[in-house]
């Protein structure tokens, strides 16, 4: 049916075709070559000057193309309903976003055979933490080891925290055999102090007032 909103046909990933790629308001059922990109994941509620910087540094240190990408299901939250994943997706326009319905990283290396994956801080953490695993530790170095030996890697920008402090990838517990799998962009090269919560609280603020 088409987005009369959006002025273009909404298309949601299915089984048969997981991952729907929305380039200059157009969808694709995928993109040319998917193991040779790198993955921008987010809730993106809402896209901000952060996330598009990132992805410029992202691009010129790799060297490849960068490509959002937006899962309708999440792991600790509800599900984004067709109204939530049409105003996340009028927000792009000129760059590339990735639909999909995977919101945990094991199922993202799935589809994006060989990927980088472009995350914060925050993200990372959650990558190495045994809750997303059934809380079992063993099941995390397990996954690690398929994400190594698939040619995944995690290229992590920092940011800062409550007090002030920038937290890299070097304040990731990352275990030794897989630490070359995450590589920290240096907060000369990339530093975004702007939350996508904060703004979503101001903009709350504003429109009460």
């Amino acid at each position: 049916m088409p987005d009369r909103d959006n002025c273009f046909k909404l298309l949601l990933p299915q089984a048969e075709t997981p991952i729907v790629v929305y380039q200059n308001g157009r969808a694709t059922s995928g993109m040319q070559r998917l193991d040779q990109v790198a993955v921008l994941p987010g809730s993106f509620n809402p896209l901000h000057a952060g996330h598009r910087r990132l992805k410029a540094v992202a691009e010129e240190k790799l060297g490849r193309q960068v490509v959002f990408e937006l899962s309708i299901a999440n792991a600790e939250k509800p599900s984004l309903n067709v109204a939530d994943v049409r105003q996340r997706l009028r927000q792009f326009h000129d760059d590339s976003i990735a639909v999909t319905q995977a919101p945990l990283f094991q199922q993202k290396a799935s589809l994006f055979p060989g990927c980088c994956f472009v995350v914060g801080f925050d993200t990372a953490r959650r990558v190495l933490d045994p809750r997303f695993y059934d809380n079992d530790v063993l099941k995390l170095r397990d996954c690690l080891q398929l994400f190594r030996e698939s040619g995944h890697s995690f290229l992590v920008a920092g940011r800062v925290n409550h007090r002030g402090d920038f937290c890299g990838v070097e304040e990731l517990s990352v275990p030794n055999e897989f630490q070359a799998m995450f590589v920290g962009i240096a907060a000369t090269d990339f530093r975004e102090d702007v939350s996508s919560t904060r703004l979503r609280r101001e903009h709350g603020e504003a429109a009460d007032g």
